[in-house]
């Protein structure tokens, strides 16, 4: 959103649920036109994008506690997106996936679902650019991979390698988009700015401050498999990607992303301004 209104190309208009949302306000205070409409009313989601040039949208299955999601739910507001930009005639969508760079199906529903709405977006013949994101890296530190007492901890093996991808490189890489649809139309990006262990991860926050110890521990994996057994699926979702033929085309994704966004963070940059 920020990188859309500095980029003064484009006027922004932000559909929210909630116009009195604190990301609502903020929002409208950097300049974004505010839309309200529910994502689970196709009619309203219509209204929203009728006279837009081009959507970016990214789903939401989860509850205000961010720790079910509902996977109906995510597939009810893709389908409603979609046929909004179908009737409106959008001449550019951007879809925020999940990366997947051998096209197999995961098991979690919420990232399977993502695969699902990307068929739906080509089998409607929209104008599309799908971004298939990383593992959010603004997260370490706190949700899956928490830091306490100079420890990383998560459901992840030590040496499993994790492609990171920062939030802000999500708006970057979205206006370069939607300013290059002739380089970019029709295609299907799997997108990370770096390749980190939880084990390289420790080393890293090692040298962003000067020695100080950090270490990397992981849950073993009966426990997950127990009483997180989610978890245990995503675990065994990016080890597939850490060893053989996975391991080379997740490679193969991140040099295309760093070669397409020179731009994009890496894990250093931002451990440094986490626990400096």
């Amino acid at each position: 959103m920020r990188h859309l209104l500095n980029d003064g190309n484009w006027e922004v208009i932000a559909v929210t649920c909630d116009l009195r949302a604190p990301a609502a306000l903020r929002m409208q205070n950097m300049g974004a036109l505010l839309h309200q409409a529910d994502p689970a009313s196709q009619a309203a989601v219509a209204n929203a994008v009728r006279s837009a040039y081009g959507v970016f949208f990214v789903l939401q299955p989860w509850d205000l506690g961010n720790t079910n999601s509902d996977p109906e739910k995510e597939l009810l507001q893709g389908r409603n997106v979609i046929w909004a930009c179908h009737v409106a005639r959008i001449k550019h969508v951007v879809f925020s996936s999940i990366i997947n760079p051998d096209n197999i199906p995961s098991g979690i529903p919420h990232f399977d679902n993502k695969v699902e709405i990307e068929r739906m977006i080509q089998k409607k013949q929209l104008p599309f650019t799908i971004i298939r994101c990383g593992i959010f890296m603004d997260n370490i530190g706190y949700s899956f991979m928490r830091l306490s007492d100079n420890v990383f901890s998560s459901y992840f093996a030590g040496a499993t390698a994790l492609p990171f991808l920062s939030y802000d490189d999500v708006g970057k890489c979205t206006v370069h988009l939607f300013n290059n649809p002739d380089e970019f139309l029709g295609q299907t990006l799997d997108l990370a700015g770096d390749l980190v262990s939880g084990e390289q991860l420790a080393g890293i926050a090692r040298k962003v401050c000067w020695g100080r110890d950090f270490f990397y521990g992981s849950t073993p994996p009966f426990l997950i498999r127990v009483f997180r057994p989610a978890d245990y699926v995503i675990r065994r979702y990016f080890e597939r990607y850490s060893t053989g033929e996975g391991q080379v085309l997740m490679i193969r994704a991140l040099q295309r992303s760093r070669s397409l966004f020179p731009y994009l963070k890496i894990v250093e940059d931002m451990l440094a301004a986490l626990i400096r």
